[in-house]
């Protein structure tokens, strides 16, 4: 991987819209960013919609980008937002299907179930905390 000192020549040209740096950071920083997507999400179609959501991000973004500092750290920033908004996009889902359910028939939900996917919930928060812990060395 470039220096951070390299990146940021190409930060600076991104800055003013040049179209080739945005290839080569993308190139240079795509893999990394798939696998910490995919190593979450589990499911090749969403981490691709989630990699192209960060890149689009990172080209509206740039500007804020405080060079000063770390680019992949700043990076694994949109990275966590964007798996942040795609799990409440999921959850959002869910809830909804569930209303969908209870309104086609009411059913009490056993305390068993609801300590389980509040376990489940919990589990899935550390491993992104890990999987981010990992990436980030």
């Amino acid at each position: 991987m470039a220096s951070n000192e390299d990146i940021h020549i190409w930060i600076e040209r991104l800055l003013k819209g040049d179209e080739e740096a945005f290839e080569f950071i993308f190139n240079l920083t795509s893999q990394r960013v798939y696998e910490t997507v995919f190593a979450i999400v589990k499911n090749r179609h969403d981490t691709n919609e989630i990699v192209n959501e960060i890149y689009f991000q990172l080209w509206k973004s740039i500007s804020t980008y405080d060079q000063s500092r770390p680019f992949l750290f700043w990076l694994n920033g949109i990275v966590y937002k964007q798996i942040s908004q795609w799990r409440k996009h999921i959850w959002k889902r869910l809830r909804l299907f569930e209303k969908q359910q209870l309104s086609d028939e009411t059913v009490v939900e056993v305390p068993e179930k609801v300590l389980l996917r509040k376990e489940t919930e919990e589990l899935l928060s550390f491993l992104t905390c890990v999987i981010f812990r990992f990436y980030s060395i």
